[in-house]
């Protein structure tokens, strides 16, 4: 099982690193900020948010999700 509170950690840490803000992303994907943050602090489980990170996903990236099991 993941933990989402890490999972949303290292999702914002990405998204930061790629040069995006929880604004621009929420515009893509179509959703509000608010629902970017709730997924980075691990309120939201949305799959769609989840699959958006890993479309933009790098090695690193990866290998921190792996290790991100409780």
């Amino acid at each position: 099982m993941y933990n989402l509170r890490k999972l949303g950690v290292i999702c914002g840490d990405h998204r930061r690193k790629i040069g995006y803000t929880q604004l621009k992303a929420a515009i893509e994907l179509g959703y509000t900020p608010e629902n970017i943050s709730a997924f980075e602090c691990g309120r939201n489980d949305s799959v769609k948010i989840f699959l958006w990170y890993l479309e933009k996903a790098d090695e690193e990236f990866i290998k921190k999700i792996k290790e991100c099991k409780e």
